[in-house]
């Protein structure tokens, strides 16, 4: 074979990797620049626990320090886009080491956000030790619950938002009743926990699961309502979640994340899902980045769920 012949097919092989490559690098190449964008994902779920009435929520999680903007205007400008009777803030807005200065900048979204709506927050794995000053560690050094709160959750409820964990609140919107809280640990007792550890959390679950208000549960992983089934043995309406980023790197065509949660192609990574009587639902977050990665085929988001009266 001569050289002009061999030069002619690995031309030719060249050309077909890059034409069948091109419109993929294309798309993650666009993708990676829609990072600067904010997108709204909405979902619609029913019960007859409403009586009539409909109520709009807005959730906004895993900020991890990122900056939309110098004060993260775009995401009050989002959230007031969608007039929310409530919204929720999932966990992990700020990180473990965080500044005075990073504290006050949320402090100051939240201001504004309660201005909307009554917000509610709840802590994530990255600002765990943020909220709490004394906190209690599971055998593999998982955190398990909150024993002190932090001087940063005072400054943040002095804004008029309510910290949730292990706690939980009544609330009347629209003429529906509700019934809001907050649960980081793993939801049902499994190797993770000795009894002396299980107990606060079944009581606390069994204690919010006790009414006949519609129940919205904010916990940050996925994991803590579906590791063992937990969610399955409790009575909650309704689980919002964050946590997986939509494994930051996702399929194209909405076909889900590529990793997420130590493993590949994961179940439970954004999205509507059933779970016991109730639903759970994942949202992809805001931040950008996970550690150098960028998200491809997936921008930052907020969550609007609207829950209506079944019929």
């Amino acid at each position: 074979m001569n050289n002009t012949r061999r030069f002619n097919i690995f031309f030719k092989i060249a050309a077909m990797i890059f034409f069948i490559a091109a419109p993929f690098i294309a798309a993650a190449l666009l993708s990676m620049i829609s990072n600067g964008s904010l997108e709204t994902v909405r979902y619609e779920i029913k019960s007859a626990k409403l009586n009539g009435a409909s109520i709009r929520l807005v959730m906004i999680s895993d900020l991890h320090r990122r900056k939309l903007d110098e004060t993260n205007q775009r995401v009050v400008d989002a959230a007031a886009l969608e007039a929310p009777d409530i919204i929720v803030v999932n966990g992990d807005m700020l990180e473990r080491d965080c500044t005075d200065d990073e504290v006050e900048a949320f402090a100051f979204l939240l201001e504004r956000l309660v201005s909307i709506a009554p917000v509610y927050f709840s802590v994530g794995n990255h600002d765990f030790r943020a909220f709490f000053s004394e906190y209690e560690l599971g055998e593999k050094g998982e955190y398990l619950r909150g024993i002190k709160a932090s001087s940063v959750v005072s400054r943040l409820e002095s804004t008029s938002a309510r910290f949730l964990e292990r706690d939980q609140v009544d609330v009347e919107l629209n003429g529906a009743s509700l019934r809001i809280g907050g649960l980081y640990a793993i939801a049902y007792e499994n190797e993770l926990y000795s009894e002396r550890q299980q107990l606060p959390i079944s009581s606390f679950l069994c204690d919010f699961c006790d009414t006949e208000r519609y129940t919205v549960m904010l916990s940050h992983r996925p994991k803590s309502f579906v590791l063992n089934r937990s969610g399955e043995h409790w009575d909650i309406d309704l689980v919002l979640c964050g946590h997986t980023h939509n494994g930051v790197i996702a399929l194209p065509f909405g076909l889900g994340a590529l990793w997420a949660s130590s493993s590949f192609f994961p179940e439970y990574d954004r999205g509507l899902y059933e779970l016991g009587g109730g639903e759970l639902i994942i949202g992809a977050g805001i931040d950008g980045y996970m550690g150098v990665i960028p998200r491809i085929f997936n921008p930052p988001e907020i969550v609007t769920v609207d829950i209506l009266p079944e019929g």
